[in-house]
């Protein structure tokens, strides 16, 4: 085998290996129902994988997540780990996290996803997306009246009149 050969498949092999979805990452919550009615139960999904865990906490499997309220911001805590520092080749397999949030009065609201990592002292927490919720549908519907045959008619008659002007105009210019 020559060395280009050699070369060539060493590196197609490497950037096989290297590439794909090797980093951290946490994809914004979405929330079921997207259209909550008040007091309808709403959850959320959290997606995260490769290098990045949520999850339980070991030490306290109870004590995350934590959802609390202030106003019109809704605070989720969740237990969080990048291991991007530690290896880039860590085996976290993509999971789904659901967490209930319960029910709220119509509004509208801003949802916190906040990811909690161990430090040496407590945790650190790091803001990890904001989503926006409109809880109770924001009211009726708006509706525009559909008109009748003079109001079609009246239409049509305009852009007759328009496209006849812009016909002439087009022609008197060449």
């Amino acid at each position: 085998m020559s060395m280009i050969k050699f070369a060539f498949g060493l590196a197609t092999v490497l950037a096989i290996t290297v590439s794909g979805d090797g980093h951290a990452y946490v994809n914004p919550p979405t929330l079921t129902p997207q259209n909550p009615a008040a007091n309808e139960s709403i959850q959320m999904q959290v997606e995260s994988g490769h290098a990045h865990y949520i999850g339980e906490y070991p030490a306290d499997p109870a004590m995350f997540p934590i959802v609390t309220r202030n106003g019109q911001t809704i605070r989720v805590e969740v237990f969080g780990i990048d291991y991007t520092n530690t290896s880039p080749f860590v085996p976290i397999p993509p999971n789904v996290r659901t967490i209930a949030l319960g029910g709220l009065p119509a509004g509208n609201y801003t949802v916190e996803l906040v990811l909690a990592e161990p430090w040496p002292v407590g945790f650190g927490y790091t803001t990890a997306h904001t989503v926006p919720l409109v809880v109770g549908g924001g009211g009726a519907p708006v509706t525009l009246p559909a008109g009748d045959w003079r109001s079609a008619l009246l239409l049509s008659m305009g852009l007759a009149i328009f496209g006849t002007a812009a016909v002439r105009r087009r022609n008197r210019q060449r």
